[in-house]
């Protein structure tokens, strides 16, 4: 078993949609000229531009095209993102907000609150100014990286599974956890629901 974790994924709160169209440039329009306006207005108008468009990224333009499909009453599924896109908290959020289903992949780095734990609920007011609203956490109460959890997870949390039936099936180990998502959630009033955290490792 390799000791390296890969392939971190949450399953959360879906539309499984294809954000790529043979007609326009991944990711539609909005992603042309990465966020400038073209100098050369005659190139707009010979590609076919709109003179509205505004600069998107990536997850942005993804959940516009999901939000269309869940607006326009398509057979609902589940969203499946890569870490390119499964790594934005804002994305993940907007789609558990539609009552949508995702598996998505995310960053070793990612932080979370390992079971059982949560941000820290905010200070108590002193009576003067604004009462604190905002949770927190301190030296002794941080989140940790979703890479640290799985390597702390013991041997009788993984699961062997065959990924797929051939001559050489490819096995994997797969633990699984109930977490809460840690990203910038100071920035939040209340912590974020719990989802499920899915670590996969190749076994050799």
């Amino acid at each position: 078993m390799r000791s390296a974790r890969q392939a971190r994924q949450l399953s959360g709160g879906g539309v499984a949609v294809d954000c790529q169209s043979s007609c326009q440039p991944a990711g539609g329009l909005s992603s042309v000229s990465a966020g400038r306006r073209a100098q050369d207005r005659n190139r707009w108008r010979k590609t076919g531009i709109p003179e509205d468009i505004v600069f998107k990224t990536k997850p942005q333009i993804a959940f516009e095209q999901i939000h269309e499909a869940y607006e326009a009453g398509l057979p609902r599924g589940v969203v499946l993102m890569d870490a390119g896109y499964g790594a934005n908290t804002e994305l993940r959020t907007d789609i558990a907000a539609l009552g949508l289903s995702y598996v998505a992949g995310i960053m070793p780095n990612s932080t979370v609150w390992i079971p059982g734990t949560a941000p820290l609920h905010a200070k108590t007011w002193s009576g003067r100014g604004r009462p604190p609203k905002l949770i927190r956490r301190d030296r002794h109460h941080q989140p940790v990286s979703v890479k640290k959890l799985a390597l702390s997870m013991p041997a009788r949390a993984w699961r062997t599974i065959p990924w797929r039936k051939a001559r050489r099936a490819a096995h994997f180990a797969f633990g699984r956890l109930r977490v809460r998502v840690a990203h910038r959630d100071y920035n939040l009033t209340k912590s974020r629901p719990e989802r499920m955290a899915v670590d996969r490792v190749a076994e050799e």
